[in-house]
């Protein structure tokens, strides 16, 4: 697949996914996030057992800066998940879907300042209409958005990371998730009797069952795109995943919005539209 599909995959997956979420409702956010971590490890070390990737280990056990690189982004996702799951349980929701939006803004920004990216006048003015659409929303929620800011900063890291290690992919996912692994069998075991998980329907187990799948294949997904594709580039793809979860709060959980929210969303749309446009007419020209 193209690094332009791999990108639209991902955060479509991503945008999509709580119709999946939905099924475990009666699962606590700790409990699924140590069981992401649990069964995507289980997951990808089936993966690298059936195919060759477990070949492509030998140069990231030999290389310091790899197994360093791989560990700073293995703790940058895991952060990114727990606050998240933190923010949601504490009362902070708007200001995790801010995170969002603010996400691909904070790509630009790193693609711009420390890969030297340079941007085309349509992707500018893109990012300008989409940078009043995030405003509004910050603006919404008053004060600064520190939890917004650190979501989006650790993910945008990560995803920069992953850009710069050129790694393989799921040798280099395998990594991360082992050394989160541990961490989220020590927190199953510490929840005990607080675990929904035994006394859960067939159904539910069912469903579970495909939790590490759910989880990794847009992250692989994601990470594939990464290597090849300008991360300013690959900014602009990550307003299609909030796009899509407005969609589905709106049209499917029938969640209120106000006018100020529709707003925002015009923007953002607007610079969606003039990014679209414009990509569409570059690949026309190649």
């Amino acid at each position: 697949m193209s690094p332009t599909s791999l990108a639209i995959l991902a955060y479509g997956w991503w945008g999509l996914v709580p119709l999946y979420w939905k099924l475990l409702a009666r699962f606590s956010s700790e409990e699924l996030i140590l069981f992401r971590i649990l069964l995507s490890f289980v997951f990808l070390l089936l993966l690298c057992l059936l195919r060759p990737a477990y070949r492509k280990f030998g140069p990231i056990l030999s290389s310091p800066r790899l197994l360093l690189g791989l560990t700073a982004s293995g703790t940058l996702i895991g952060f990114n998940w727990y606050l998240y799951v933190w923010a949601v349980n504490h009362g902070h929701v708007i200001d995790a879907s801010l995170g969002y939006f603010l996400n691909p803004l904070v790509n630009v920004a790193l693609g711009t300042l420390l890969l030297k990216e340079r941007m085309s006048p349509q992707q500018k003015i893109a990012c300008a209409l989409a940078s009043i659409g995030a405003g509004i929303l910050a603006w919404q929620v008053g004060g600064v958005p520190w939890i917004s800011l650190l979501l989006a900063l650790s993910f945008a890291l990560y995803g920069l990371l992953r850009k710069t290690l050129q790694v393989s992919t799921i040798p280099g996912t395998f990594w991360e998730t082992l050394l989160l692994s541990l961490p989220a069998l020590w927190g199953l075991l510490w929840m005990g009797e607080r675990l929904h998980f035994p006394a859960a329907t067939g159904g539910e187990l069912l469903v579970l069952a495909f939790c590490g799948i759910v989880t990794t294949v847009p992250l692989l997904a994601f990470a594939e795109a990464a290597k090849h594709m300008p991360f300013s580039l690959l900014g602009f793809f990550q307003f299609i995943s909030p796009s899509l979860q407005f969609l589905l709060g709106f049209f499917v959980f029938h969640e209120p919005f106000t006018p100020l929210q529709w707003l925002a969303f015009a923007f953002i749309w607007m610079g969606l539209a003039v990014f679209v446009v414009h990509l569409r007419r570059e690949n026309r020209l190649r």
